[in-house]
Formats: C-alpha cells, structure tokens, sequence
C-alpha cells in the first residue's frame, strides 16, 4: 500500500497526501514544472532476496483534477549494481493499472526503487491524480492487487480483442453446427 512510510521529493511544486486507511496516495500539482524539475514519491529495499531475478511495480493511477498529460509522468524501477542506478519506466497517460519489470542484477546489488515520477514542463499546475493498489511482486508480470499475506483467489484472463483484430480486414474462421429445421431458413 502507498502509505506515508515513502519518500518525497516535491520541490515544494505538488502537495502529496497519504490515505493510509485505504493505502492510497493523491498527489496535486501547485504550480507547473520546469524543464528539468521532478517530484516524485519512491519506495526503496534492499535486493539481496532479488538478485538476478525480475521484479514488477504495478499501480493504479486516477486522474481528480486537470489534464492528462503527454508524457512526463512516469512509474519507473530503478536499480543500483554499484556504478549507478539504471531504470526501466513506463509512462502513464489515462486512467488505468499500470506495470513495469526491471531484472535486478544478480551481484552486486546495492538497492532497488519503485518511483511515481512527475517530470518536466508537461506537468502543469491542477493536475491531480489518485494512486492506489502499488503492489512490487517477484514475477515478470503483474498480477491482480491484494492484501499481503493473504490467499489469492483465482483470476480471469481477459484477451483484448481490439490488439488482436482489425475489424476493416481478416477473416474469421468458424464451425458451425445446425440442427435439422424445416421450418427455418438457412442461408
């Protein structure tokens, strides 16, 4: 859950509040970002359970107030392997869950963060955004929110049809199985 336990980094430039009730996190933006500003909140512990292994951050974020933007806003993990973090990062543009997977070096791991990021002249003074359900798993993939330490109970696989098919052109293939009707037509 995102609960005040999180680092910050504002500038003075967002204001952050912590719902530590329902583990939630609303972060507004006060005044427009400059070219080189971040704010951000970030999580960090230490890898040695991960090493050479891939992690998963997933959140869901929830626009209240203002404009999403193009870009700038970003949920990243970062790694340290003792010269420097690298990151992996996925940008948030819409309502939605997000996920990003980063491999942790296998040796020497230093540390490892998970970090909503707000970057640059895209973040503009009203934007507010609701984060909930974060969620840091040991897999590839991110998997449906819960509660630590309790049983997970089974989940649906949803295929998006729209990735999968373009409705202007393909084809379709099909067996079909008619009963014996008289009565109706067939064409």
């Amino acid at each position: 859950q995102l609960k005040s336990g999180w680092t910050s980094v504002d500038l003075g430039k967002m204001t952050l509040s912590f719902d530590a009730t329902n583990g939630a996190l609303t972060a507004t933006c006060n005044t427009t970002l400059g070219v080189s500003d971040n704010a951000y909140v970030e999580a960090s512990f230490l890898t040695s359970q991960f090493q050479g292994q891939t992690i998963t951050f997933s959140v869901t974020a929830l626009k209240l107030a203002g404009s999403w933007p193009a870009s700038g806003l970003v949920l990243d993990i970062l790694t340290d392997s003792g010269g420097g973090y690298a990151n992996t990062s996925v940008t948030l543009t819409a309502d939605g869950r997000y996920q990003v997977s980063r491999a942790v070096p296998a040796s020497p791991a230093q540390a490892t963060l998970v970090r909503i990021r707000f970057a640059g002249t895209n973040i503009v003074a009203g934007l507010q955004i609701k984060f909930t359900f974060a969620q840091v798993e040991q897999k590839t993939f991110a998997t449906t929110w819960q509660i630590g330490a309790t049983a997970r109970t089974a989940e649906a696989c949803v295929v998006p049809a729209a990735d999968l098919f373009n409705a202007s052109e393909g084809t379709i293939e099909a067996w079909i199985y008619l009963e014996d009707n008289t009565s109706g037509t067939h064409t």
